[in-house]
């Protein structure tokens, strides 16, 4: 460009030389000519209007222009579709040349704007491709001239015009709308029911009598399509369309009933839920689940024989959900059974609970609809009448079922025999408040008793002596029989003195006939003879040098007692003694002497005292029995039935009013180093518990019952045993529940006193030993030896024998022998022994051979010394007893409540 300028201004020198020149050299003259010259900005074709010949610029946009001197005029430059600045250029009287008349063009832009009616289309051919705006508009400016083909354009649209066509714009053109079509698409299908609304589908899409559906879709829908009319479900559920940019057809949907669940519980199984579209009962666990049909309507009632409910029914109104915990409860109908038995305390066995009627001897209970069962009152010493009512499948109420008691009767019998062996008939057998019956040709007899009855029987026969004379019964709850006696003729005493002058007279022979029976007269004169009841005849008396007057004396039918000649009367009291004879008495007679003592801290009747007393005998003589019965430990000792030594001590007790009752037993055993740990939990069940009570009760009452028992040793199992011991204690215990007039919240004690006498093994043979050999003779016999023994000698009987000694006072054990017994080899005695020769018997007296009897030596081996005594103690109260015994609690939980001591 620089170039170009100096380039014109050279020229312009060159000009004003030649032009100088010429008029220098007197040629023509001419007019002096300026150049006006310029550019437009690199902008050819611009014509310069207003300068001489309107000079165009060339293409680098320049031009240039001659006026004459003075030249005013007006340049202005010129083309289509541009504006210059300035717009012109104005001389006056120009005097000179004018460089640099430039000038600035601007491209004159036409708008070209409009509407398509919706945003984002592209207006495709329009400079920069415009977008519309949010209300649809667009305007693009396109420069003058321009020229070119415009077509709007946008994915899922159609237009309308769809293009225009501009060329050599040369002014704005406005209001070039086009119109937007959307494009569509079908999307059609079946469901197969009529009325399915087409949720999702643009507008509301219904199917029609066929079951199908078509509907138009803009390009580009999205949209979940759901079928949906009340109680139906589809399948699929839905369909998912995502830019819909093609048709879809055959969209279809398989429908099916809704339907709803109903479930609940009742409680009980077997129900039949009434009202519901099916047979439905409940199940094993009481519950129902059933399903309905969508808007099921109906009322639901729970059914079942025997049984209401609450709610009673259920209303379902158009059911168009599931329905759980639809749920009732259930109560069964109850009927009364109620009656009376008379009396007070009678178990109702077989209804439910077993009550037990009142103190009117009422019952009543309730029971189940349909309940079936048989029942029969029950109580110890009663039957009932009817015995029993069977009831099946019960509907209505049960009143006034009423039985009548009567109170068992139980017979007591036995027979009365000589001692020669014969029967005894006619003889009278007494009682209180009993009718007396009288032995038949067979010597038997037979009472007949009601449950409960206590009393004394009494055989009574002038010309007999009956041995027991009385036999005491406690309650009697069973029949017995056995009750033997044995009658022995009654001897009478016929007791006289013989003087002469007043003067004794010794050795006169008496002599009674028949009879053969002799006696002599005393120191005194006085003599006394025996005859059996009934006897008729003569005494006659005779001594050397003495003549009696009368010699003899007469007797016929004797019945009683002559003394001096005169009949002793029988003494009337003798009957009431006996009757009142105690229990304590009773039980002597047959056991020992066992010592029941009764403290009394209050007012109490004589009969509880009788009561008490007879129930604490009956518990000692079960606690004595604990004491022989065979154990058997881990298989090795069989036998250990007297292994404590308790050397024939019986168990004693005291009760003392307001504070309980102690049953004293002796045992010859060390306690103290033993531990408290149980080795048996085996428990007595109560028909065990009445059979062992009965069984010691009728042994404590009844004559010829007795006990034996074994020994054996302990050795290495002795804490074991005397553990077993503590468990068969607490066991004994359950009996103690039998005794009357305890009251609850009084104590029942065990005082168990150990000597430490420890026993050693007693089963030997030979001369030595408690069984022995030689067949009971010699050196054995259960309780006999050759040299004596507690009870026997020589013989061979239980009890009997040859040699018994008597007791020695400085050894206690017995010697050679003698004293003599009665009845050879008979229960009790010897020929020549004594009845209790020799507490530990033995030949000599320093050589005690046996326990009971023998020849050897068992001193050390017995006694090796003593110890001091200690105790055990349990003690456990009355009601704890109680409710064992009635199996309110087991063995385990009975054991905790028994305290042991031990010191």
């Amino acid at each position: 460009m620089k170039s170009f300028k100096q380039t014109i201004a050279l020229f312009v020198i060159i000009c004003l030389v030649v032009n100088s020149f010429v008029s220098a050299q007197g040629t023509e003259s001419k007019p002096i000519m300026y150049t006006i010259s310029g550019r437009v900005e690199d902008l050819g074709g611009v014509t310069i209007l207003g300068l001489p010949g309107s000079p165009v610029t060339n293409e680098n946009g320049y031009y240039i222009a001659k006026v004459p001197h003075n030249w005013t005029g007006t340049a202005t430059p010129i083309k289509s579709g541009y504006t210059f600045s300035p717009n012109s250029r104005t001389y006056t009287e120009v005097i000179e040349e004018k460089a640099n008349q430039d000038f600035t063009s601007v491209r004159i832009n036409c708008t070209i704007s409009g509407s398509v009616g919706i945003q984002g289309v592209v207006m495709r051919g329009l400079p920069g491709h415009p977008v519309t705006d949010s209300n649809g508009l667009y305007s693009v400016a396109v420069p003058f001239g321009w020229a070119g083909n415009v077509s709007p354009s946008m994915e899922g649209y159609s237009f309308d015009p769809s293009k225009r066509i501009y060329s050599a714009v040369s002014s704005d053109y406005t209001n070039h709308d086009y119109t937007a079509n959307v494009l569509s698409f079908i999307i059609s299908g079946k469901t197969g029911i009529q009325g399915v609304e087409m949720q999702g589908l643009p507008g509301y899409v219904v199917t029609g009598p066929d079951g199908s559906y078509t509907v138009t879709v803009d390009y580009g829908f999205s949209g979940t399509v759901k079928p949906v009319k009340e109680g139906l479900d589809f399948t699929p559920s839905n369909r998912t369309y995502s830019k819909i940019s093609n048709n879809f057809t055959n969209q279809d949907y398989k429908a099916a009933s809704i339907m709803c669940n109903i479930s609940g519980t009742t409680g009980i199984t077997g129900v039949e839920m009434l009202g519901l579209p099916s047979h439905v009962v409940t199940d094993q666990s009481g519950s129902y689940s059933v399903t309905v049909m969508y808007s099921w309507s109906g009322t639901v009632v729970p059914k079942k024989e025997g049984y209401t409910f609450s709610p009673a029914s259920m209303i379902y109104k158009t059911v168009v959900s599931d329905k759980n915990n639809q749920d009732y409860k259930a109560a069964p109908i109850v009927y009364t059974i109620s009656g009376t038995t008379g009396i007070e305390g009678v178990r109702m066995n077989g209804l439910p609970g077993n009550p037990v009627t009142d103190r009117n001897g009422s019952y009543s209970v309730m029971v189940e609809y349909g309940w079936m069962g048989t029942v029969g009152p029950e109580k110890r010493g009663y039957s009932f009448e009817p015995a029993s009512r069977t009831y099946n499948n019960i509907v209505k109420n049960y009143n006034d079922e009423n039985y009548v008691a009567k109170i068992l009767k139980y017979q007591i019998s036995g027979t009365i025999i000589s001692d020669k062996g014969y029967p005894m008939e006619g003889i009278q057998i007494t009682s209180e408040n009993i009718i007396p019956v009288i032995t038949d040709n067979k010597g038997r007899y037979a009472f007949e008793v009601e449950y409960g009855w206590s009393g004394l029987i009494r055989p009574e026969s002038e010309q007999y002596t009956l041995t027991p004379p009385f036999v005491q019964y406690l309650p009697v709850n069973r029949n017995i029989s056995n009750q033997n006696y044995k009658a022995q003729i009654r001897m009478l005493t016929i007791t006289d003195t013989i003087k002469l002058n007043d003067k004794p007279i010794q050795n006169i022979k008496v002599d009674a006939n028949p009879g053969n029976i002799s006696t002599v007269t005393d120191s005194r004169s006085r003599y006394s003879i025996q005859v059996p009841y009934g006897w008729s005849g003569e005494i006659t008396f005779s001594k050397p040098g003495i003549i009696f007057e009368p010699a003899s004396k007469s007797y016929t039918n004797i019945t009683t007692d002559i003394i001096n000649g005169i009949p002793v009367q029988p003494k009337t009291s003798v009957v009431a003694t006996l009757q009142e004879a105690s229990v304590e008495q009773a039980r002597i007679d047959r056991t020992g002497d066992r010592r029941i003592i009764i403290v009394p801290d209050q007012g109490i009747k004589s009969e509880e005292i009788a009561q008490t007393k007879e129930d604490i005998l009956v518990m000692a003589e079960i606690l004595d029995e604990r004491f022989r019965e065979p154990r058997l430990i881990e298989g090795v000792l069989r036998d250990f039935g007297d292994f404590f030594g308790r050397d024939n001590q019986q168990t004693e007790a005291i009760y003392i009013q307001g504070y309980g009752v102690i049953f004293m037993i002796e045992v010859n055993y060390n306690f103290s180093s033993l531990s408290q740990a149980a080795t048996d939990s085996n428990e007595i069940k109560n028909n065990d518990t009445d059979q062992t009570w009965d069984k010691a009760r009728q042994k404590v009452l009844s004559p010829g019952m007795s006990s034996t028992g074994t020994q054996a040793s302990a050795g290495e199992y002795e804490k074991q045993m005397v553990e077993i011991l503590k468990t068969e204690l607490i066991r004994t215990l359950k009996y103690a529940a039998n005794i009357r007039n305890i009251k609850p919240d009084e104590w029942v004690i065990l005082s168990v006193s150990g000597t430490n006498r420890q026993p050693r093994l007693l089963i030997g043979s030979g001369y030595d030993g408690i069984y022995g050999s030689y067949d009971d003779s010699y050196g054995g016999g259960m309780m006999g030896g050759y040299g004596g023994g507690m009870m026997g000698g020589y013989g061979s009987s239980t009890m009997g024998g040859y040699g018994g000694g008597a007791p020695s006072p400085s050894e206690m054990r017995g010697g050679y022998g003698y004293g003599g017994g009665s009845n050879y080899g008979e229960t009790r005695g010897g020929y020549g022994g004594g009845m209790m020769g020799g507490m530990m018997g033995g030949y000599g007296a320093s050589s005690p051979a046996g326990m009971m009897g023998g020849y050897g030596n068992l001193r050390e081996r017995f006694f090796p010394r003593s110890l001091a005594a200690n105790i055990m103690t349990m003690r456990v109260k009355k009601s704890d007893v109680d409710e064992f015994a009635n199996e309110k609690i087991d063995f385990e939980q009975f054991r905790e409540k028994v305290q042991i001591l031990i010191n």
